[in-house]
């Protein structure tokens, strides 16, 4: 699996532009896209590059890998403003360090992130388990519903997250995350599309 945001590094420089000083953006959205294990190689040169961003266990628990919550939050606060105003701010940063120090980022990383404790404390208090699946509705004003599928996922790797959240239409957004540990496979494209 190769990241788009490492596709993109790798044709500028094949182009023979000079992509070196956007290393970081690229490293961003492969951390992101859970692509630095499939990558070891280009997450070599990423932290050959920039040793203090990537200092620390999980590349997403590193200053870089941190950042991605940083470019999702302008995404979920800010819908396609928040969208084209974070690429706007990455293309025009000289460093990772300017990109990280732009106070709108930071007021949105703080919404989503507070936002986030609260939904799962309340998702402690009001989850239902039955078997090895874990369900949850959601209640968020905010689009959290993937991100928080991912944090109960990694909290209980042994079995499955079903989390949903009531549209204004009238249907259900679900988000869904197979096991992750105990020897379980289970192939959830089978089962949730027949549901």
């Amino acid at each position: 699996y190769v990241p788009t945001s490492l596709m993109v590094y790798d044709l500028l420089r094949e182009i023979g532009l000079k992509a070196e000083n956007s290393l970081w953006i690229s490293t961003i959205g492969t951390i992101s896209d859970y692509g630095h294990k499939t990558n070891p190689d280009f997450m070599k040169l990423s932290k050959q590059r920039y040793p203090d961003l990537l200092k620390g266990g999980q590349p997403i628990k590193t200053k870089l890998g941190s950042s991605a919550k940083t470019i999702y939050s302008a995404i979920i606060c800010k819908g396609e403003f928040g969208a084209k105003y974070v690429l706007n701010t990455l293309v025009k940063a000289k460093d990772f360090e300017d990109f990280i120090s732009n106070k709108n980022l930071a007021g949105w990383r703080k919404t989503v992130d507070d936002e986030i404790d609260n939904v799962v404390k309340d998702f402690n208090k009001n989850k239902e388990v039955i078997g090895d699946i874990v369900f949850y509705e959601i209640k968020s004003v905010l689009n959290v519903t993937s991100i928080l599928s991912n944090i109960i996922a990694e909290k209980n790797p042994e079995k499955i997250i079903v989390i949903g959240k009531a549209s204004n239409e009238g249907g259900w957004k679900v988000s869904t995350r197979a096991p992750r540990a105990g020897g379980k496979s289970v192939d959830l494209s089978k089962i949730v599309p027949a549901a």
